[in-house]
């Protein structure tokens, strides 16, 4: 079985992982921030399905839109070339003062560059609601916000 913990408050002040070489926040009015945050040396690069996905040099643009119930991120290489869009359910994005914050809601979707979208950890999803950690609405709504990306992104590979 899957464990998983409650879900995970995401803010775009402190950005989507360990802060390495920072975050850059452009406000574009008051309901999106465009967060960019290029990432320095790590341990061992992150990857998702064998493609790396972090490490010196990569640049991830994160599109933070209130009430919009997902987070879109552009991951770029260390020469500016596309290598996939990753997409984070979550609770529908609300201001917290200069923040935009959101809950994981534990499903994902990833696709490659020139490559068709997947979803993501849905085995997760249901253990987050046998574990009462999201209700049953809000695992239909993560669900249904997932097929819309994935449908959305298909049309962007065709």
């Amino acid at each position: 079985m899957t464990e998983i913990y409650p879900p995970k408050k995401l803010n775009s002040t402190f950005g989507l992982g360990p802060d390495s070489l920072g975050n850059r926040s452009e406000y574009k009015g008051n309901e999106l921030i465009i967060t960019t945050k290029s990432w320095g040396a790590l341990e061992q690069p992150w990857t998702q399905e064998e493609t790396i996905i972090a490490q010196l040099g990569y640049t991830w643009v994160t599109r933070w839109e209130l009430n919009k119930p997902y987070l879109i991120t552009t991951i770029f290489n260390q020469t500016n070339e596309l290598v996939g869009i990753y997409c984070d359910i979550c609770s529908p994005i609300q201001r917290e003062g200069i923040s935009f914050t959101c809950y994981d809601w534990y499903m994902d979707i990833w696709k490659e560059a020139n490559k068709l979208p997947s979803m993501l950890d849905e085995d997760e999803l249901a253990v987050a609601l046998q574990n009462n950690y999201l209700t049953l609405k809000e695992a239909q709504q993560a669900k249904a916000t997932a097929l819309f990306l994935v449908d959305l992104l298909k049309k962007q590979t065709k």
